[in-house]
């Protein structure tokens, strides 16, 4: 019984113990970009921003190229204007 709950588990993904100095936690990037880390989770799953890291505990590190993405998705395009 145990080796047929063990077969039905989803892999785990890869976790890094070192992930770099230079990587941000979601609630990093989302504070950069100005907006929630619901919206950094939701661009995360239409794959604007690239899958990240995770360290050793799970937890997503972002690179700088990954922040800076998301600050220009959080960015108006020109001609939007606010009501």
């Amino acid at each position: 019984m145990l080796e047929l709950m063990k077969d039905k588990r989803e892999p785990t993904p890869k976790r890094h113990r070192d992930v770099g100095p230079l990587r941000y936690r979601t609630i990093e990037v989302a504070r950069l970009a100005g907006v929630t880390t619901r919206t950094i989770y939701n661009w995360l799953k239409d794959d604007r921003l690239g899958e990240p890291l995770r360290d050793i505990n799970g937890y997503r590190m972002w690179t700088p190229e990954q922040a800076a993405m998301a600050m220009r998705l959080a960015r108006p395009r020109s001609g939007q204007e606010d009501a």
